[in-house]
């Protein structure tokens, strides 16, 4: 049981007298505050029936009327954590009364009891006609009984129809009277199945994208549980009502619709080749642009290279123009063979002299 429900404590139901009726049960029910109590009488086969812990962990937190003769034995057991019931989930408490003294007597304040462990058994201790066990049932805690308005000792605290509190585990216990109370069954429990494989383009895949999507055995048949998110291999595909089915494991079946669940086509050989030959042409590419802009570094570096001779040049030019006698020669050698002098001449215009082989 993934959840921690709260269950009826006896193996057989057999609620001799509900919190219905005109009988004992009934004052209360009338009076403020009150309670709903059951009397569980247990299997009829057996001559003392047990009360097991009904959820995850059960811990006493009173017991009261153990040896005196005017007060019928009670043991106060609450959840140690939350509970979920037909009407909330919470903290809850089960009270059992009327088990006898020496089952009594050895149980103790703090004790605490995992789910199926025997509590007590029904007894005949205090004003009863025959061996049973009073159970009341609520939100919360409760420790103590409390005088209603009908003259009636009730349970303090947040007391709830039996009903409202208790669902009923049939793989745990089988109801033989119920006293017309309508008890609900514990929700079957969906379990998520399915194994997800690895991308393979070779094969035709589908990806389950949402949660709860049901798994069945057959196409639109029985459910199995929920299929786990992932990728499958797709084994067969078939129509059936408004659904195409996709078989995704051996008996396992989901429907298919594709806000639930993305299509994978298998990758022919042709395209895959197509493929490898796109990638290798785009590895030439990429070489072939690493070369090219490697030469456009260096022809970059050669025009700066340039440019700083030109500035040169501009910074010789800018001293001759600014001399005050009346010629200046510039001198200029380019390579091993060719030098060139250049003449500035006060009042006219530049005039560029070759010599070769100087």
């Amino acid at each position: 049981m993934n959840k921690n429900y709260f269950t009826y404590p006896s193996k057989v139901m057999n609620i001799t007298q509900a919190y219905t009726g005109n009988y004992s049960h009934h004052t209360h029910t009338v009076g403020t505050p009150k309670d709903y109590p059951i009397d569980e009488a247990g299997d009829p086969n057996e001559k003392i029936s047990a009360m097991y812990c009904n959820c995850d962990e059960l811990e006493i937190v009173a017991i009261r009327g153990l040896g005196n003769p005017n007060v019928s034995n009670t043991v106060w057991l609450y959840s140690t954590s939350p509970v979920v019931t037909p009407t909330f989930t919470d903290h809850a408490f089960i009270t059992f009364t009327h088990s006898d003294d020496e089952e009594v007597s050895k149980l103790f304040v703090g004790q605490k009891f995992k789910r199926g462990d025997v509590i007590v058994h029904e007894g005949t201790n205090g004003n009863v006609t025959g061996p049973h066990v009073h159970i009341v049932v609520g939100r919360g805690k409760s420790d103590n009984w409390t005088l209603n308005t009908s003259g009636k000792w009730v349970m303090t605290g947040d007391t709830k129809k039996p009903e409202e509190v208790m669902y009923v585990d049939t793989s745990f216990t089988r109801i033989y009277r119920d006293a017309g109370l309508h008890f609900q069954i514990v929700p079957k429990e969906v379990s998520y199945i399915g194994t997800p494989v690895m991308r393979n383009t070779s094969v035709d895949q589908a990806e389950v994208t949402v949660e709860k999507l049901r798994a069945r055995k057959t196409p639109n048949g029985e459910v199995l549980g929920y299929i786990n998110l992932g990728i499958y291999n797709i084994l067969k595909e078939e129509k059936n009502g408004d659904y195409n089915w996709l078989q995704v494991e051996e008996d396992k079946w989901i429907a298919y619709q594709e806000d639930w669940v993305t299509l994978y086509p298998k990758v022919s050989s042709t395209c895959e080749d197509e493929l490898a030959t796109l990638k290798r042409e785009k590895e030439a590419w990429q070489i072939e642009e690493q070369a090219l802009k490697e030469k456009i570094t260096n022809y970059e570096s050669q025009i700066q290279e340039l440019n700083d001779q030109v500035t040169s040049l501009n910074e010789q030019m800018k001293e001759l123009t600014s001399s005050s006698t009346d010629e200046a020669i510039l001198t200029y050698r380019v390579g091993k063979s060719d030098t060139y002098y250049l003449y500035l001449e006060q009042d006219e215009i530049l005039k560029l002299y070759k010599k070769t082989n100087v």
